[in-house]
């Protein structure tokens, strides 16, 4: 592991695809997540969002039920 490696800036506006391949989630997830309104569906997102995806996908692998994130959200 290169702890020398120089990071990659995240660009302001994310495509979708991109916003997924960051967030390390299928589009399915992501499907979801809008139709339970944690996020509109759009086709474009910010780093807020971005965090946002990176944060939900975190508390699914912790097992947090839908419900308990919502509450996240709010």
């Amino acid at each position: 592991y290169d702890t020398n490696v120089p990071e990659v800036p995240i660009p302001a506006s994310l495509t979708r695809k991109q916003a997924l391949r960051l967030a390390s989630i299928t589009p399915q997830q992501l499907v979801a997540w809008e139709k339970l309104g944690y996020f509109p569906t759009k086709d474009s997102y910010d780093q807020r969002d971005l965090v946002m995806m990176r944060n939900l996908r975190t508390l699914r692998a912790a097992g947090v039920p839908y419900e308990r994130m919502a509450r996240f959200l709010e």
